[in-house]
């Protein structure tokens, strides 16, 4: 129970924080996020449902739906990996090195905006 309240502290913290905010290019997150542009570069159709998504959750257009990697969907990301690693515990780069797990974390992306747009029916993901 505390770490689904804590997971929603965290979704709501998340959405509502600038994604700007993040930092990205320390250690463990930038070697991440290589991983997950690679893998976005190799299926830009996951990172328009991903823009799309992103969209949805803030309620207004965050990011071009264009399925193009750039600054903007690069932080959005970025902040939603920081997300990730304060549920779950861990640093992104003992977790995303291989584009399975950049897969398995932008399907954690689309769960969570799921969740984001539904919670009274859903739980949150970890």
């Amino acid at each position: 129970m505390l770490r689904l309240l804590m997971s929603v502290i965290l979704v709501f913290w998340g959405v509502g924080a600038s994604a700007q905010s993040a930092d990205c290019t320390g250690p463990g997150y930038r070697g991440a996020m290589q991983v997950i542009e690679a893998f976005y570069r190799t299926d830009p159709v996951a990172l328009f449902n991903t823009q799309l998504q992103r969209n949805a959750v803030a309620g207004h257009e965050v990011l071009a739906p264009d399925g193009a990697w750039g600054p903007a969907t690069a932080a959005e990301v970025c902040a939603l990996l920081h997300t990730y690693g304060a549920i779950n515990d861990f640093q992104p780069a003992a977790y995303i090195r291989s584009a399975t797990e950049a897969e398995e974390f932008v399907r954690w992306m689309g769960s969570m905006a799921r969740f984001n747009l539904n919670p009274n029916g859903l739980e949150a993901p970890d």
